[in-house]
């Protein structure tokens, strides 16, 4: 009597297996997006370490001073800024890389720091 009971219950199995392989060939497995990616072009950042240390390094104890190579430049007060910057970021998620040319050095102490 078991062979009966199991018998309708494979039968059933086997048809909805096969029923949902049917539907997923049909419907097809979608494939992830492919994030869409936006140059950056001209970019402007402006950075400056802490008010204290830019203040150390230009006040009497360092007698120091920041020096930007270009394009970076620096105002009166140490802050950097830079432009023309340039890469990409990902359109949806806003993350990516972004490049700037130049550099700004620190100098104080006498060369010490």
């Amino acid at each position: 009597m078991e062979k009966t009971k199991r018998a309708p219950r494979r039968a059933l199995a086997s048809t909805l297996v096969g029923a949902l392989i049917a539907a997923a060939s049909i419907v097809g497995v979608a494939a992830p997006a492919q994030a869409a990616e936006a140059d950056v072009a001209d970019a402007t950042f402006s950075w400056g370490l802490r008010d204290s240390w830019r203040n150390y390094i230009s006040g009497p104890i360092a007698h120091g001073t920041v020096t930007p190579a270009a394009p970076a430049t620096a105002d009166g007060n140490g802050v950097a800024s830079w432009s023309g910057g340039t890469g990409t970021i990902d359109a949806e998620s806003h993350v990516g890389a972004v490049s700037f040319g130049g550099s700004v050095n620190y100098y104080g102490h006498d060369g010490a720091l």
